[in-house]
């Protein structure tokens, strides 16, 4: 790519800066933000789940996800209970008041999946989720990749040289 709005993670990234603010902007009338709105609304469609579940549908990591869940308990949205077999896992449920607002969620987030498919059709948005899919797929490659001196020596070159030199101010 020739430049950063050219770049498949800054598109991504762009998009979805746009969706959170939106969503945000919902969700705060009911003291949730998108990551806690992705986690009420999970558990709304799954009915309950363990921690390390919902950790990994809601890619969120265990840290976060644990910070999300005081927070959302603390409020009365939903409730923990161990599990009889395994005292290790912990089955997160939600409460009466947790389906109400994981209802009005995941409404906002119905409304908000239209809107962006508008100008799709049903063709195009099988082929959206099939490559977001894939694309989701590659990104643990990255995990512990660290850039080495020199990678990509000849393509920041190329840059450099398309870059237009400062004129006299």
């Amino acid at each position: 790519p020739a430049h950063l709005h050219d770049t498949l993670p800054f598109l991504l990234n762009r998009i979805a800066a746009r969706i959170t603010e939106a969503v945000n902007r919902e969700f705060r009338p009911l003291g949730l933000n998108v990551f806690s709105g992705r986690v009420l609304t999970l558990l709304y469609l799954d009915e309950a789940s363990t921690v390390g579940e919902l950790a990994e549908k809601a890619a969120l990591d265990q840290s976060t996800l644990s910070h999300i869940l005081r927070r959302l308990q603390a409020d009365g949205l939903l409730r923990k209970e161990r599990l009889d077999h395994d005292n290790r896992s912990v089955m997160v449920l939600l409460t009466e008041r947790g389906q109400e607002a994981a209802a009005l969620c995941w409404d906002a987030i119905q409304t908000h999946d239209a809107m962006i498919r508008k100008g799709l059709d049903s063709a195009n948005v099988k082929v959206l989720k099939h490559l977001l899919v894939r694309m989701y797929d590659n990104v643990p490659a990255f995990k512990g990749r660290a850039l080495e001196v020199g990678e990509g020596t000849e393509s920041r070159k190329a840059v450099a040289r398309k870059r237009p030199t400062p004129g006299p101010h």
